[in-house]
């Protein structure tokens, strides 16, 4: 089961007559550089089957080999008991890599806009990366010093989440979203852009969170004040997104279909 498209190679070169390769693809198809875009219009259609993240990925990775993937989503265990560590302050939360992709610059001023006359909020962000000085410097040009918190690598994302009130997300595209889906494990609401591929399939908008105008950093600002203001409106849609979690995205869920597509591309080996 290899994971990146080199390992395809590697597989199909080296693979025996009785083995079976089933590519685990983890990017949509133009998050590729041109030279891995153009090895796998090459070799993926000589592998057994095709694993992808989303429907869409599914739609696109059949155009471009012409083999039917196996839509298996990325899940999460079901969140045990957790010990929450609140310190009475409501937060929102953001996890990933300080990275240009998550445009945490965005989120910092939208937070600032949604939470200016709400001084009870805080804002929590978990990770590390070149962003952190640039990130830290606007934290002080926003006078928002004491409440966005840049935390570091956390080792506990979900008792993190279970301790916050909202999972915020602002990248500029989404393979997936893992992080969505640890929001509904631990039955939090998000907020994010309304870009393409992860957010546009795991996200439904009024129902598990909300989405604003991509890049749009007044309209994020809407859209989290909107929930910051609502109990009532976070504690149904935590629900719903526990809901969908259970359906698509528990482990429960996840790891028969996986089994599903190992045991199918085993028999057509055999």
């Amino acid at each position: 089961i290899p994971t990146i498209p080199s390992l395809v190679r590697a597989c199909l070169w080296f693979s025996r007559k009785r083995s079976a390769i089933l590519i685990q693809e983890h990017k949509f198809f133009e998050a590729h550089s041109a030279p891995i875009q153009t090895m796998i219009r090459k070799h993926y259609r000589k592998a057994d089957g095709i694993m992808v993240l989303t429907q869409a990925d599914a739609r696109e990775y059949k155009t471009i080999t012409g083999r039917e993937p196996f839509h298996v989503p990325n899940g999460v265990r079901p969140l045990q008991a957790v010990s929450l560590s609140r310190s009475g302050r409501p937060r929102v939360i953001a996890l990933g890599r300080l990275d240009p992709q998550k445009q945490y610059d965005l989120l910092f001023r939208a937070f600032a806009k949604a939470a200016e006359d709400l001084p009870d909020w805080e804002l929590h962000l978990f990770g590390e990366g070149g962003e952190q000085e640039r990130l830290s410097d606007l934290v002080r040009e926003l006078s928002m010093t004491g409440r966005i918190h840049m935390r570091g690598k956390t080792s506990n994302a979900l008792e993190e989440m279970a301790n916050a009130e909202i999972c915020a997300v602002s990248s500029t595209f989404e393979g997936f979203g893992m992080t969505f889906i640890e929001a509904y494990s631990a039955r939090k609401p998000v907020v994010t852009f309304d870009i393409e591929r992860g957010p546009k399939e795991i996200v439904i908008h009024d129902v598990t969170g909300l989405k604003a105008l991509p890049f749009d950093v007044n309209d994020y600002a809407v859209q989290l004040r909107t929930l910051m203001t609502s109990p009532e409106m976070r504690e149904r849609m935590g629900k719903a997104g526990f809901a969908l979690f259970e359906q698509e995205f528990s482990t429960d869920t996840v790891g028969p279909r996986l089994e599903n597509a190992i045991a199918a591309v085993h028999a057509t080996d055999t």
